[in-house]
């Protein structure tokens, strides 16, 4: 990591540099902030409710405190300008990609690829700056949150893995977003929005994360009664990639990580 580290000095959004030649020990409780709530506004599957429970007894046995949060953000602000702007660069990779001559046509692209392909061309600069503004202020809420917290707890996802079969899209879906290229803007952004829901539906954690650039990390700290494992989402303040290690090696050597294979 340290290596990593010096090739990115000249990079806006580089790691902080670990000078330590080993990592070393937690010296202190840390001070946790967690959520049960949805990013989506629903209820927390089962083995979420299960894996956020077991997180906080092996934090809480460790000797760290945690204390319940709402935070006060628009959830589906954050779901709809990380669609918007993960679909700019990715469409805008494979437009770059046809400046080699090759045109890119339907099929030979992953679909949520196509959707991204045909979205960039139908979004306005004004985007850009309507999203910079709302980063702006997501950078503000969660700084002033690790004024008083030094970890941010989630789940990672909202409900264990699925099978491969079972992500496919779904026909209709599928039609639609064959069809965008004869769509207007409007019916175009209403196919990305359903096609990055359907993609997101269980995994709208972590998009607070992007735009913000808090560094995280998923620990296994549990299973189901299948032996399936759901991890539990941990975020620092921006620039605090230490204390995230430190406390997944701290879970690491009390045996809390589950870390074994599954048979399917």
């Amino acid at each position: 990591m340290r290596t990593v580290q010096k090739e990115q000095v000249t990079n806006l959004y580089r790691l902080p540099e670990i000078s330590e030649p080993e990592l070393k020990a937690l010296d202190r409780p840390l001070k946790i902030a967690y959520s049960r709530q949805h990013p989506r506004g629903g209820a927390l599957s089962k083995d979420a409710a299960n894996a956020l429970e077991t997180s906080h007894g092996a934090l809480r046995a460790l000797g760290h405190t945690l204390e319940e949060v709402a935070l006060d953000v628009d959830q589906e602000a954050i779901l709809h300008y990380y669609y918007l702007v993960m679909g700019l660069e990715s469409g805008k990779l494979v437009r770059e990609a046809e400046a080699t001559g090759k045109k890119v046509r339907w099929g030979e692209v992953d679909p949520l690829v196509w959707v991204a392909y045909q979205l960039a061309p139908h979004v306005p600069a004004t985007a850009y700056s309507d999203f910079n503004a709302f980063q702006d202020q997501l950078f503000e809420y969660m700084e002033l949150l690790y004024q008083d917290y030094d970890i941010y707890l989630t789940p990672t996802v909202s409900d264990v893995a699925m099978k491969n079969a079972d992500l496919a899209y779904p026909p209709a879906l599928l039609a639609r977003i064959q069809e965008m290229d004869s769509l207007h803007a409007s019916e175009v952004w209403d196919v990305t929005k359903a096609t990055f829901d359907y993609t997101y539906l269980r995994t709208s954690y972590n998009q607070l994360m992007n735009i913000t650039g808090q560094p995280a990390i998923s620990l296994p700290l549990f299973e189901n009664a299948d032996g399936l494992p759901l991890g539990t989402q941990l975020a620092a303040k921006r620039g605090d990639e230490y204390v995230l290690l430190q406390l997944a090696a701290q879970l690491e050597a009390a045996g809390y990580l589950k870390a074994g294979n599954v048979e399917m």
